[in-house]
């Protein structure tokens, strides 16, 4: 039996059915249309896109410079703040502070005649900040030793400004150190 009798037969027993299979087969290409030519190139932009960002995040963690999910990144700033709260002193700590300072310069072999201090009031946050300037004179090693010790004291200790002039001594050249320090404090305003 030939197909042009096959749908001559099927179509004076059902009429229904040979309408209903065109119709399946218009409703499926029309489908097949629409995913290629619409969906299909969406799809296709989005996976390119989803590769290059994990192309990114993979360079990145390579890098070290791993990105994190806004809750822990979240997370880990709380831990840092509180982290910082603990590691600011109470203001009655500043003598202590002057006694470090002095006791680092008599440990780099400088001797320091007066510190200078300006304190400012920062009631937002519940801090005092401190300025101090203070100088010193001894050979460059000295003075290189006492910066770097006050860079690694466990105190916040930010240098500000350092002024560096030559003094010309009776037996040698020395280096003069003019030094501005800013440190924070608790206030008992909290």
């Amino acid at each position: 039996m030939s197909a042009k009798r096959l749908l001559a037969a099927a179509w004076r027993v059902n009429r229904v059915f040979p309408v209903a299979i065109a119709l399946l087969l218009l409703v499926n290409l029309a489908g097949f249309l629409v995913f290629t030519q619409v969906y299909s190139p969406h799809n296709e932009a989005l996976e390119r896109e989803l590769i290059q960002k994990q192309g990114l995040a993979r360079q990145a963690r390579h890098q070290g410079n791993v990105v994190l999910p806004p809750q822990e990144a979240y997370r880990q700033g709380e831990e840092g703040l509180n982290a910082l709260n603990e590691a600011i002193p109470d203001r009655t700590e500043f003598t202590a502070l002057i006694g470090e300072i002095f006791s680092l310069a008599k440990g780099a072999g400088l001797g320091i005649a007066k510190v200078g201090y300006q304190p400012k009031s920062l009631p937002e946050r519940g801090l005092l900040e401190y300025s101090l300037d203070f100088g010193v004179t001894g050979d460059y090693v000295q003075i290189k030793r006492f910066i770097f010790s006050l860079e690694q004291s466990p105190r916040i200790i930010i240098i500000e400004k350092v002024d560096m002039s030559r003094v010309k001594e009776t037996d040698r050249d020395s280096v003069g150190l003019g030094i501005r320090l800013t440190t924070y404090f608790k206030s008992d305003i909290s």
